[in-house]
This record gives C-alpha cells, structure tokens and sequence, in this order.
C-alpha cells in the first residue's frame, strides 16, 4: 500500500513539473465535451500561445494497380487533412518549387515515375512539413516481333524479341504448335517441314501482357555449296569489232564444273547471258557498241538452290576504231563563186565488222599554202553521213569562197569530238582558187597504167574571149577483153600555172565488151581530175596524169603515177597569157591525198 501511494505521488510531481515547463500537449475539444490527446507520435509543433499544434496530411490514389507497385491505369490524387484549427490551406508541386493550391481531386495519366510534393498551412501559420509520393504508371504493353531465318539442311531459326518503354520487359514466352507455354531465351528451330503456329507473348514488370500467334512454312533446303566464276574471255577490244566472252563454273566443294548454269556477262552498259556446257564453261561472242574507256567485264552466277551465287570481274580496255580520211571535194574552184564545198570521205577500217559513221565527226581545217603552221579558217564539227557504200561515209560543209591563191585543206578527227572513232589527220590537199584567163591546154597521146595497160587520151581546154570555160577530153584503156571509154561532159574547173595545167570535169564511163560486141553506160556519177606538163622540147617527155573518183570521191582508176605518165607518140601544149615560169613539178597533184587509196579499179 505503500509502494502504491508513492508510486501515485511520483507521477503527479511529474505531471506538476510538466505543466511548469509548459510541455503537456495541449487538449483539443473538437466538440466541447469530449477531450482527448490530438499529438501524434512525430508531429509536435509550438504555437504561439505556447500549446502544441497538430496538422497531418494523407495523400489518396486510386487507381488500376499492377505489380511491383505500379499502376497500369491513370492515377487520381486527393489529399486529406487532420488539423485542430477551423481553416487550413493544402498544396501540392511537382518539381519541390512550383506549388499549386489544391482545391479539388485531379488526375495523373503521365507513364513513368511522377513525384508529387504536398503539405498544408494552417490558419494560425503552422506550416506542415513537406512530403512526397512516387506514382509509377505503366499503361502500355510491350512492342512483340517475330523473326525467322532460313538455315539449309537445318530449318528454319525463329528468333522473339520485344520492346518495352515503361517497367522494363519482365519476360517473353512462347507456344509452338499448342504445346505448354515455354520461358523464351534463345531462338528455337523449327526442323520439320510444313505449316506451325507460334504463339507467343511477353510481360512488362507493371504486369501488362501482350499476346501474338503467327503462322510459319518451314522448308528445309538442301545445303547450299560454294561456287567459283572464272573469267577467261577478251580484257580488251575496240568500238563496232567483235570479241570473246567466256567463263566457267565451278563447285568450289568438289572442285568440279557446273554445267547447265547461267552466267550473265557484262561489259560496260551491254550484258550478255549464256548456259556453261558439260566443262562449266560459257562462251558468246559480242559486238562493243559504246564509247571508248575503261569498263569492267564481269561474269556472274547469281546461285540457285543447292548452290551459293558467285562472281569475277576484270578491267576491260574499249579503244576506238580506225578510221581514214580524206579529203574529196572539188579542188580547182573559180574565184566568182560565191561558196566552197568542202568534201571528206571517211573509210571505216575493212576488219569485217562496221560501227555507226554517223559517230563520226570531221573538221576541215585551212592553210594558207604559204603557211601550212597557222589555220585560217577551221570548219566543223561536222557529222558524217553513211553511203551506199559499206563503211564508207561522207562529211559536207559550205563556206564563203576564198581569194585567189592556193590553199591546204586537212581533214581530221578531233578526238574531242569522236569517242568512237580514230584517224590520222588526212594528207593536205592542194585547192586552187583561180581567176579564169584566156589560156588554154590541149593534147594526145599514150601512156601505161600501173598494170601496164595503155591508154590512150585526147583533151582540149580553154576559157574563150567571153570568160567561158568549155572543152573535152577522152580516155580510153582496154583491160583484158573490155574496153573503158570515158568522156567528159562538163569541165568544172580549169587553171594554169607555169608548165603545169590541170582541169576537172564530170564524165560518163562506157564499157565495151570485145566477146559480146556489147557497149554498157555505167549509171554511177562519175569525175575526173587530169594533170598535164608541157616541156616544150626541153630533151623531157611531157607528162599525162588522170584519176577517176566515183560520187563519193573514191579512187575507181588512175594512171600516170606510178609508172609516171611519160607520153608516148603524143604531145602537150599549153598556152598562158598569164605564163609566170612556176617551181611546180609533175608530183603536184601527187599531193591529193586519196591518189593511193584504191578501193576498187572498176
């Protein structure tokens, strides 16, 4: 009884000592009757009347919950306050910065992790201290894909993966042909042929599901061996020739040839394909057609089943083809004519294969024959135009006539211009521009051509009182049984200088048959250039010389070059009233540069 009474007067000097120290928590009537101890364990808080002044807020979410404390649905956020005084102020931030008052429940729908800050201030000034919640929502399922990969002799690999923005991926697994569903770690093979269904899904950490079911063929393929391609055809050609292509197969497993495969070839821009007989080899041929340069030629097999696609490839060189040119227009032109037509004759080279002439482009350049180093004039490019003729084309340009004098013309391919064709720059032709004068050249007589057959000719040229050019000429040669006549029918040009006179003319070829007694007209256009030198008794023998050019400015027949045209019974006479003793000697009109060019003597 004792120990019990001074048990009771301990704690009641205690509670005096308190009350003293003004520590006891304040007692709040919430009605006026009943009281109670309103503190909490942690929240004690001294007013300024010096009672203590309790304020608690709560925080309240509601929503879908998932695993791993994660929502899987929007999140709506109320607050509740306990508080002993009549008004107080909730608020709320997201960053601990920026407060909003809240007055009413509101909605987080953000996925991820969302902080939200939140404390209350009461009417007496009593300011809570701050709290936070982490809300973690997760509202998407993951992203499920399916992929499959054909290995020969083996199946086919099926390979799952997903992606997951939210939780992180939890977990893939996966069904095949409605077996037990299985944990998916590594890609699974499918080795048996025909048609399966896979089923398969995957789990983020917030506990959402996504689901997928495809159906798959699987065909097994036989093991696919290597293959060697390897070129053994031309590296190297020209523009229109023809060349090799050839290649063979092999099983590079076995080291044996594959017959009856395709290998494509290719060459620049062109391609050809071909099946390798029972060596593995394919072989064609193919005609370039493109401009010249460095290509790559490459032979490839683009595989088939069993077998794995192979290829080669090699430098290939394209060059240009040869050409020759030539200078072929009119060369004896008066001064009063108002243009100059220039003429080329372009011979593709005679390999057995022709290209396109109209890739052909000339530029006929002028000299004056005092200087054959500085141009006067260059004309072109111009395009060439094929003929009747295989592989002989012609070029055409019309310019202003020139002064009197003696020009050069060069004929040449401008590689600028042609990246098709090459030729050398033609042999310089000699053009007269001549005032006509009261001179005249006639003459008879034989000589032998360069097969010895004999000729014999007759001509007469002059211009009259009245400047008129008139005259005629006659050559005839017998080659075995026929006999040629040529006559001439117009002089189209006409000059002299010194010694040396020279004229042309169009003419008409007959021939004459000595077994049938037939006499035939050649229908062709045909013209004549004729070059004589009087030596008026000087112990020489005048010289005769005559070329006929059929209508592309071709070399048909010529004699009086090689052997030179020394007259035999006969001789020339040529009468100038402009006579000026001139250098020139019999080879002047050697200098034409298709004099050596024969493509055909008749």
């Amino acid at each position: 009884m004792n120990i019990e009474k001074k048990a009771c007067l301990l704690v009641v000097s205690l509670t005096l000592v308190l009350v003293l120290l003004n520590v006891v928590p304040a007692v709040v009537s919430s009605s006026g009757v009943d009281h109670s101890l309103s503190a909490s364990r942690n929240d004690f808080s001294l007013s300024q009347t010096g009672t203590i002044e309790p304020l608690e807020t709560t925080i309240n979410l509601v929503g879908t919950h998932g695993s791993g404390g994660w929502y899987v649905s929007d999140v709506t956020v109320t607050f509740s306050v306990f508080s002993s005084a009549d008004e107080y102020t909730t608020a709320y931030s997201y960053d601990g910065e920026n407060w909003i008052i809240y007055s009413d429940a509101f909605v987080v729908s953000t996925e991820g992790d969302t902080t939200i800050y939140y404390n209350s201030t009461d009417s007496s000034g009593f300011i809570e201290g701050t709290k936070e919640e982490i809300i973690r929502i997760d509202k998407t399922a993951p992203e499920l894909n399916l992929e499959t990969e054909n290995v020969p002799g083996e199946g086919t690999f099926v390979t799952l993966s997903a992606i997951e923005y939210g939780s992180g991926l939890a977990s893939i697994a996966y069904s095949l042909d409605g077996k037990r569903l299985e944990r998916y770690v590594d890609p699974f093979n499918i080795s048996t042929e025909g048609f399966h269904t896979v089923f398969y899904q995957a789990q983020d950490f917030a506990g959402n599901l996504a689901t997928k079911t495809e159906t798959i063929e699987v065909i097994i393929e036989p093991i696919a061996i290597p293959t060697e391609v390897i070129y053994k055809g031309d590296t190297s050609g020209v523009y229109s020739d023809q060349i090799t292509l050839k290649a063979q197969l092999m099983d590079s497993m076995n080291d044996v040839p594959l017959a009856d495969r395709l290998i494509k070839f290719t060459v620049g821009a062109q391609t050809m394909t071909v099946i390798t007989d029972s060596d593995g080899v394919a072989s064609c041929l193919l005609i370039l057609d493109q401009p010249a340069g460095i290509y790559m030629v490459s032979a490839t097999f683009e595989g088939e089943i069993g077998y794995l696609d192979s290829s080669t490839t090699a430098e290939f060189v394209l060059g240009k083809e040869s050409a020759t040119t030539y200078y072929t227009g009119l060369t004896i032109i008066e001064e009063k004519d108002e243009t100059l037509t220039l003429i080329a004759t372009v011979f593709e080279e005679n390999d057995g294969f022709l290209g396109d002439l109209t890739k052909i482009y000339v530029t006929f350049t002028l000299y004056s024959s005092a200087d054959s180093s500085t141009p006067i004039d260059v004309i072109g490019p111009i395009m060439v135009m094929p003929t009747d003729m295989a592989g002989v084309g012609i070029a055409i340009a019309e310019v202003p006539n020139l002064d009197e004098g003696e020009y050069l013309v060069v004929v040449s391919l401008c590689p600028e211009y042609n990246f098709h064709y090459s030729s050398p720059d033609s042999d310089a032709a000699i053009l007269t521009i001549y005032e006509p004068s009261r001179g005249k050249a006639t003459g008879a007589g034989w000589i032998r051509d360069s097969d010895g057959n004999k000729g014999h000719f007759v001509f007469l040229v002059q211009y009259s009182c009245r400047g008129t050019l008139k005259g005629f000429a006659y050559y005839t040669v017998r080659i075995d049984n026929l006999v040629y006549f040529v006559k001439t029918t117009e002089i189209t040009g006409f000059s002299i200088d010194g010694n040396h006179a020279f004229f042309e003319a169009i003419c008409t070829i007959y021939v004459i048959n000595l077994d049938m007694c037939e006499k035939i007209q050649l229908e062709e256009s045909f013209r004549l250039r004729i070059d004589v030198w009087d030596y008026k008794k000087r112990c020489r023998n005048d010289i005769f010389q005559i070329q006929i050019f059929d209508q592309y400015g071709v070399v048909v027949y010529e004699a009086g070059f090689d052997p030179l045209g020394y007259i035999h019974r006969g001789n020339i006479v040529i009468h100038s009233y402009r006579w000026k003793h001139h250098s020139h000697h019999y080879h002047h009109w050697k200098h034409r540069s298709c004099c050596h060019h024969k493509m055909r003597h008749w």
